[in-house]
């Protein structure tokens, strides 16, 4: 997708995938690219607070334990609003 030029207003990454994990993925993204500035956002049963810290560390603007409706919307909005998109 990055090299067919899409851009996204947000990424929203699990940390638990096949072949490479969210916090690989985020480390990825932010090394460089069209996305490298993209927020990202994690959404994820990895919840403890140094997974949480982890993932700052890496990259991710936002960290949300799944499925937590209220807080993903929340932070939704917030990210987007923050980069001058609609909530």
């Amino acid at each position: 997708l990055s090299e067919k030029g899409e851009q996204f207003d947000l990424i929203i990454s699990d940390i638990e995938m096949p072949d490479m994990n969210g916090f690989e993925f985020a480390e990825k993204i932010r090394s460089g690219g069209a996305w490298q500035d993209t927020p990202m956002l994690a959404l994820t049963s990895h919840a403890t607070p140094q997974d949480i810290d982890h993932g700052m560390k890496v990259g991710f603007n936002k960290y949300v334990a799944k499925f937590d409706r209220e807080t993903l919307l929340s932070a939704l909005s917030q990210t987007l609003a923050a980069q001058g998109g609609q909530a």
